[in-house]
């Protein structure tokens, strides 16, 4: 059987590009995306308020994500967009001295030395959460796989930030919760989604523990920490983690099970890693790092489907990038989408080849950018490999995975998501 080519995105040549305003284009690539930045390193599109300058060249990217004399600081647009469905005062959104305190305040809780001391109850709830997967099997019914992630990974971050002492998995709240954000992430209805952000943010302020499980979690009754965030701030930072803590990671995972299902050859070759390291041991942090095999789908996956498709910056006067001589309040798209498949880099760049990264180059590993970089680069990074590796590792040291042949493509929206369910058939692994 022919496997399938993985769906991509597909962009209009730059003269067919109809005008529209910079963050319109944006945020619908299909419609607004020039072709050209597959093959060029920088692409520049008139919109009704004024210049977007769309940048693939991963030398330029690194300049304006590192570049720290705040010439070009996130945009009025970004801000604007996220602040929708996250609040306006939380570390994605604040700039300057106030993001730093921001960053200063969270980046603890997502600090890889955490990681053997959450694993028990990380690796308990994503257990948790793939029970319906054990029960489709036995029903012999697909599973919406899509699903099934995001109960697992809002489940993680709010153990995280809301999980109370001794407990390993959260309460039955929180799985409806996660519900109810992904059927509001299915809508497309970016109105329903802040909705339901915003009621899942206040039912969690609402069960701040008194002795949480994560000590110093500044999301606690009484912090242990010196906080030094206003209510507002720590009010807006818990909707910006449990919406972007849990929502990448899912889709990371959907996808790359939605893969595996279509490359059955490579799953095998996966399931057959994991049955030779893990065996009938307990699964452990160690274990997961001598995953090679699943560690490439991890990075192939991310390459072709990056949650992230692109950040916006915005200069504040002339600059020089590189070779490009930008003007002042040009909104500048760094596009990560474009960059992981870009023709310069990537041999065979539509094409669905873990065996890749073990060997890329030195230009491909400037070109890969999975969290992004910089001083705001994904605070939750190595947390969304950990999750990621977690769950897959579970599901597939047991579990076949199927394809229902149902017709799925991406949909950009900042985020890459599928445009509908992801329904997969599931056998029980011999």
């Amino acid at each position: 059987m022919k496997s399938l080519i993985p769906p991509q995105l597909k962009f209009q040549p730059l003269k067919n590009i109809k005008a529209t305003s910079a963050l319109r284009a944006m945020l619908y690539a299909e419609e607004f995306w020039p072709e050209e930045i597959l093959n060029k390193p920088s692409v520049s599109l008139k919109t009704t308020t004024g210049e977007l300058l769309f940048l693939s060249d991963p030398f330029l990217v690194k300049e304006v994500l590192t570049r720290n004399d705040g010439t070009i600081p996130r945009s009025r647009l970004q801000q604007r967009f996220a602040g929708h469905g996250t609040g306006r005062e939380n570390v994605i959104t604040d700039i300057g001295k106030r993001s730093a305190m921001h960053r200063k305040t969270l980046a603890p809780l997502f600090s890889p030395d955490r990681f053997n001391t959450y694993f028990p109850f990380i690796k308990m709830t994503l257990e948790e959460a793939i029970k319906p997967i054990f029960d489709a099997i036995e029903k012999k019914e697909p599973i919406d796989i899509g699903r099934v992630c995001v109960n697992g990974t809002f489940g993680v971050i709010w153990q995280i930030l809301f999980g109370e002492d001794k407990k390993l998995t959260p309460p039955l709240i929180v799985e409806q919760m996660a519900n109810t954000l992904y059927e509001a992430g299915l809508s497309g209805e970016l109105t329903q989604t802040s909705k339901a952000v915003k009621q899942a943010k206040e039912i969690s302020l609402s069960l701040r523990p008194l002795v949480p499980l994560v000590s110093d979690t500044p999301f606690a009754k009484n912090p242990k920490i010196n906080l030094q965030l206003t209510n507002k701030e720590l009010e807006d930072n818990a909707q910006f983690l449990l919406t972007s803590g849990h929502e990448s990671t899912a889709l990371t995972i959907t996808w790359a099970l939605f893969l595996l299902a279509h490359y059955q050859d490579e799953q095998e070759l996966i399931a057959n890693e994991i049955k030779n390291i893990l065996g009938n041991k307990e699964l452990t942090l160690d274990i997961l790092h001598k995953l090679p095999r699943l560690n490439n789908l991890f990075n192939e996956t991310m390459r072709l489907y990056p949650s992230a498709i692109l950040v916006n910056r915005e200069t504040i006067q002339d600059v020089t990038v590189g070779e490009l001589s930008i003007k002042k309040g040009t909104q500048i798209a760094v596009c990560f989408y474009s960059m992981h498949r870009h023709k310069n880099y990537w041999k065979e760049p539509d094409s669905f080849n873990p065996d890749r990264f073990n060997t890329l180059n030195k230009e491909q590993l400037r070109a890969f950018m999975p969290f992004s970089t910089g001083h705001h680069s994904c605070l939750g990074g190595k947390l969304a490999w950990l999750e990621a590796m977690t769950i897959l590792t579970t599901i597939l040291k047991d579990v076949k995975i199927l394809s229902c042949k149902n017709s799925i493509k991406p949909i950009a929206r900042y985020t890459l998501r599928p445009d509908g369910p992801v329904m997969l058939e599931v056998q029980k692994r011999n």
